[in-house]
């Protein structure tokens, strides 16, 4: 596989597109609804809402705005603003795709929209993409900008696959790329795409020697598209996650007789079922920040076993997901003794949260010695054995530019450990 040389801004806040300036974005309209597919269970919805504070609430979704969600609980009707919430659950996400003998597509739109594609075509400047929706039903069409790809790979539906696409994308460069599969590996070709033709099958590609050369889309394993700035789009209210494991970035959302119309940033429009097509609404963007979707600014990792994870992100030292006394933590970071890490906060945060404990893995009895510091300032210094029961932390770091985490062996280190569930800051 050839090598890509790593973009410093390899997941650009704002991403950006290509064949258009900044001007005609905002211009950009889908006349596209999604269609129901099925008729609607109930004419009421059963909502869990979690906001940042940590409160849960319970009960009949009544009203979804941007601005708002309205819920009818046992205790009368409650009023969240969208501000002050982090997850609505509806419904569970499914495992994975089922997508049968189907090889699905994932297309990355240019803002972090997430769609599952059985087809699609380019035809000049235009993306026409075949949803996926489930085994035996309609296959709905959507059409958007081709400036609004940002990546697209095949076989999807294949966790293995997927995660190989995914470590492809993460070396990309500054240009964009066709990607073969080649042997038992992925190799890619850097250069411009053009124009789809006609039929929307085959998209001209410019090698960096400057030849050009036609390339039929069903031969790729997948497309990146280094796109240039959009300029100013609209605010990220939350991320909508579908029962087809779609996931888009909403800048606009409307309830109006159970059915849910979605904005995305780039102008996308999908209209869901509530009760049967929306799994949960995500509106922590901007709001916090999961410790493991953070890369630390200093690392000091010494050990004296010969163990390759010093500390790992949303799963244990051993790679499976978080589990404390029998919970499940989607969400921490693990940490064996003699680990420090140092997080840049910038002042921008109001509060850092977790759930100190030892995963329900480890057999031996740990005792890991858990300090955190900020700015040089000590205010919390305890060990945590495996015994103990979890313990939430709330540490107010107000104005703080550094966090610093640090976990030690209380005494000789013999696989010491510890984890931080659901560890988060929030502004």
């Amino acid at each position: 596989m050839r090598s890509f040389p790593k973009d410093s801004c390899a997941f650009p806040a704002v991403p950006r597109g290509r064949w258009n300036s900044s001007s005609r974005w905002a211009a950009v309209v889908i006349g596209w609804a999604f269609m129901l597919l099925g008729p609607i269970a109930s004419s009421s919805q059963a909502a869990d809402l979690t906001l940042l504070n940590g409160k849960r609430l319970v009960g009949e979704l009544i009203a979804l705005t941007s601005a708002e969600v309205r819920l009818k609980t046992a205790h009368g009707e409650e009023r969240a603003a969208s501000a002050d919430i982090q997850i609505l659950d509806l419904q569970p996400i499914p495992a994975n795709l089922a997508a049968g003998m189907n090889r699905i597509y994932q297309i990355e739109l240019v803002d972090g929209s997430l769609l599952h594609a059985l087809k699609f075509r380019i035809k000049g400047k235009t993306a026409e993409i075949d949803l996926w929706v489930g085994e035996g039903k309609p296959t709905p069409t959507v059409t958007i900008p081709a400036s609004a790809l940002f990546t697209i790979g095949r076989d999807a539906q294949d966790p293995k696959a997927l995660q190989e696409w995914r470590n492809f994308v993460a070396k990309r460069g500054k240009r964009d790329v066709f990607v073969m599969r080649k042997g038992s590996g992925l190799d890619g070709a850097e250069g411009f795409f053009g124009l789809g033709d006609e039929s929307g099958e085959t998209i001209e590609f410019e090698l960096l020697s400057g030849k050009k050369i036609p390339v039929k889309i069903s031969r790729l394993q997948g497309m990146i598209f280094n796109q240039p700035p959009i300029g100013v789009v609209k605010p990220t209210i939350c991320r909508v996650y579908d029962t087809h494991r779609n996931i888009l970035t909403a800048a606009e959302l409307t309830l109006t007789d159970n059915r849910l119309r979605v904005v995305t940033v780039c102008g996308l429009t999908m209209e869901y079922a509530l009760t049967t097509e929306v799994a949960k609404l995500d509106f922590t963007s901007g709001k916090l920040l999961y410790l493991s979707e953070a890369d630390p600014i200093a690392t000091e990792e010494e050990n004296s076993l010969d163990r390759l994870a010093r500390h790992t992100r949303d799963k244990n030292l051993d790679g499976d997901p978080i589990r404390i006394e029998g919970k499940e933590y989607p969400r921490g970071i693990g940490l064996l003794a003699r680990t420090a890490l140092a997080y840049e906060l910038k002042g921008d945060f109001k509060e850092f949260k977790c759930i100190v404990g030892v995963d329900d893995s480890v057999e031996n009895d740990t005792a890991a010695r858990l300090i955190i510091d900020l700015d040089g300032r000590v205010i919390f210094n305890e060990v945590i054995r495996r015994r103990d029961r979890p313990k939430p932390l709330t540490i107010d770091v107000r104005n703080v530019k550094q966090l610093r985490i640090v976990v030690e062996a209380d005494g000789i280190e013999l696989g010491h450990q510890l984890i931080l569930a659901d560890a988060k800051l929030l502004k």
